[in-house]
């Protein structure tokens, strides 16, 4: 056991100066034997980091860390090798977690079965599957995670064998592996028969009472079966199969798991179906007493408009929950078979006291009444909160060309960001009334969200005319999102036949951003594989400074105070050591007060911490991007994660809460923290809420 260090009041337990590790130690008395040697461990530790830093394995350095007999500097180092990139570090990073498969610590074979599955190098695909048989269900579930995140449809009947093991922390991973597959695969059928075995551990009770199918009397279902269960039901709904009807239909009215209830309605509306009793099972469940589930069923009503539906939606839009108001609003906005019926039932919703709900039903009556709305749509676009412009802006897709455009042309000048973001968003819907020509105005605007929205517009409908414009925007990118400008030009510009597309991605290829000369590559092996590429270019080091971080021994508890009430969060130093320096720094310099909570979609995320407005800001304590910190760490309900684009090491500012278990982000996200007070101030916070402040509550040690 380490002593505590000496720390900051409430941030961080420091380490020894980085720069130590590389400079002659300053004079001082002779430290005592114990003193000395935890300083040498911390070192070891900080030169972990500094090496995970700059995505670098120190010329074999790590790869030696990685066989310590330290548990925690092994363990440090084999996860720093699972987040090395793939394939530009390949070889000894690989092996040495392929090693680490035979070590005879269970942890350190956990980590790196964990962390082959980060890298997926396809050379290491067969030591995965030997790991299946590890003695440790720890280790088997790891690998099974591992491997399922592989593109070899030739290693998944191997992982269905993992549903019939014996632990159920195996069978859970099991269930959850096949939301990773395509459901076009040819043994989709069955990857989709094995996961209704998996989703049929019903309770005899609930099969009795509710379906007359009896049972052995002693089988009962136990509570880590229904954890099982649920992922199953999960799987079954991303990938929307059509097997998994009856196991949705049994789960959906289960009080035995909330989690299996929202994914068994969620499964039946992923399901293109008139069957009488889904759409009922629909109707009944928003009245679910969980919103989560209400929330869940209305939408699966409105992917499928049925008259016999709109009672349902319309007690929704006067539940309690302002989430299932706005969810109702927007299914109604589906049903033009009864357009009628359907915007009587938005007049409550339009004059809702929730701006969000407002603002959902302003969407949902301009997809029922198309340009016979576009006066009310005028009038919206003055509105004094920008959450409706911002609607309006969205709104424009159901117009026709000319009356949106002279819409979208008024918001892409509006003073807020995120309206105005938005707009430019839009123009991809009205390239051929005059958006074409906006969007490459807005090319040349030194606000590089309007740039980027521009962009993304464009990729709508790319032609020759763009490159040129396209062209400009990519040589004078720079600031805060040069980085996502530069690819989405690329991938914009790709599609296009003509030689200038070429010499974009030629430019992409020696951009000082590492990501940005992977999509470079990746388009150009794609759209024009018959070029002759230059070789690779190794990662850039990075430069920001390092805090000292690693080696600490609490657990940090933070309050976000909030306009809806306050949620308290223990962070995660050991999993996410610079998001959580990051997130606590830049709170002790006041940078989330009064900011809003932007993005809120309803049993899925709530969003924030953006300084820019728009939705794009992600500047870090240190001013550049956060490299992706992936751990083993599940996001459940309240967990605490870090927003990114397309590129993992694009972190920041941002943050991210989670309404209930999401496995589709595991390990693709970065998880830095866990609620622990709050559920239901969670559940209440819609867009524009406001961040008042992020305190410290102090230190928990750990366990």
């Amino acid at each position: 056991m380490h002593r505590s260090m000496p720390r900051p009041t409430w941030i961080l337990v420091t380490l020894a100066a980085l720069a130590a590790c590389d400079s002659r130690p300053e004079l001082r008395p002779e430290p005592a034997p114990l003193e000395a040697a935890e300083d040498a461990h911390l070192r070891v530790l900080a030169r972990i980091a500094f090496l995970e830093d700059r995505r670098s394995d120190g010329g074999g350095e790590l790869e030696i860390l990685a066989a310590s007999s330290e548990p925690e500097v092994q363990e440090r180092a084999l996860l720093a090798l699972g987040r090395m990139p793939f394939p530009e570090l390949t070889g000894g990073v690989s092996a040495a977690l392929v090693r680490a498969l035979s070590d005879k610590r269970t942890k350190a074979r956990a980590i790196a079965a964990f962390g082959l599955g980060l890298r997926a190098d396809p050379a290491t695909a067969g030591n995965l599957l030997s790991a299946l048989s590890d003695p440790s269900a720890e280790v088997r579930a790891r690998a099974v995670e591992a491997a399922s995140r592989f593109d070899n449809p030739g290693m998944r009947e191997e992982l269905l064998y993992a549903s019939s093991d014996p632990s159920p922390l195996v069978r859970a991973e099991a269930a959850l592996a096949p939301h990773r597959w395509s459901s076009d695969d040819a043994n989709s059928a069955l990857v989709d028969s094995a996961l209704v075995g998996m989703a049929s551990a019903a309770p005899a009770k609930l099969l009795r009472e509710r379906w007359g199918i009896e049972l052995d009397p002693e089988l009962k279902t136990e509570p880590e079966d229904i954890e099982v269960v649920w992922r199953a039901l999960f799987s079954l709904a991303r990938r929307k199969a059509e097997r998994g009807r009856e196991v949705f239909y049994l789960w959906a009215r289960a009080p035995e798991s909330v989690n299996a209830r929202i994914f068994a309605v969620r499964g039946i509306g992923a399901l293109a179906t008139s069957d009488p009793r889904g759409l009922e099972i629909l109707r009944e469940s928003i009245a679910d007493s969980d919103a989560r589930v209400a929330l869940e069923a209305a939408r699966g009503l409105g992917r499928f408009p049925n008259a016999a539906s709109l009672d349902a939606l319309k007690r929704a839009t006067r539940a309690s929950s302002s989430a299932l108001r706005g969810a109702a609003a927007s299914a109604l906005g589906e049903f033009e078979d009864h357009r009628e019926n359907a915007r009587k039932l938005l007049e409550k919703p339009l004059v809702d006291t929730s701006t969000a709900v407002r603002a959902a039903a302003t969407v949902a009556t301009a997809k029922l009444m198309g340009d016979g709305g576009a006066a009310e749509l005028e009038l919206r676009s003055l509105d004094g909160d920008p959450r409706l412009r911002r609607a309006v802006a969205q709104s424009c897709r159901h117009l026709s060309q000319p009356l949106a455009f002279s819409i979208l042309t008024r918001l892409t000048r509006d003073p807020v960001g995120s309206v105005s973001f938005e707009a430019a968003l839009g123009l991809g819907a009205v390239l051929s009334a005059g958006g074409r020509e906006r969007a490459h105005e807005l090319l040349k605007n030194q606000d590089n969200g309007l740039r980027l929205g521009a962009v993304l517009a464009l990729q709508e409908s790319p032609n020759v005319s763009d490159l040129a414009p396209l062209l400009g925007a990519y040589r004078e990118a720079s600031g805060d999102l040069k980085g996502e400008l530069e690819y989405e030009i690329l991938t914009c510009a790709a599609s296009i036949d003509d030689d200038r597309a070429l010499e974009l991605l030629f430019l992409g290829l020696a951009s000082s951003k590492a990501y940005t000369r992977v999509v470079a590559r990746a388009l150009f092996e794609e759209h024009f594989p018959a070029s002759t590429l230059p070789a690779a270019s190794p990662l850039p080091e990075r430069h920001g400074a390092l805090p000292e971080v690693m080696g600490l021994r609490i657990a940090p508890l933070v309050e976000i105070r909030t306009t809806a009430g306050s949620l308290v969060f223990e962070l995660a130093p050991e999993a996410a050591p610079l998001h959580v320096h990051n997130f606590l720094s830049l709170a002790a310099r006041g940078a989330y007060d009064g900011l809003d909570f932007h993005r809120v979609v309803g049993d899925f995320v709530i969003q924030g911490g953006d300084h820019r407005g728009d939705g794009n800001g992600a500047r870090s304590w240190r001013g550049e991007p956060l490299r992706a910190e992936f751990s083993r760490e599940k996001f459940v309900l309240g967990s605490l994660g870090m927003p990114r684009n397309a590129d993992p090491d694009s972190g920041g500012s941002q943050f991210f809460v989670t309404h209930r278990p999401t496995p589709h982000l595991d390990g693709r996200y970065t998880l830095f923290g866990q609620l622990k007070s709050g559920r239901e101030v969670l559940a209440a916070i819609e867009v524009g809420d406001k961040i008042l402040a992020v305190v410290p509550r102090g230190p928990r040690a750990k366990k």
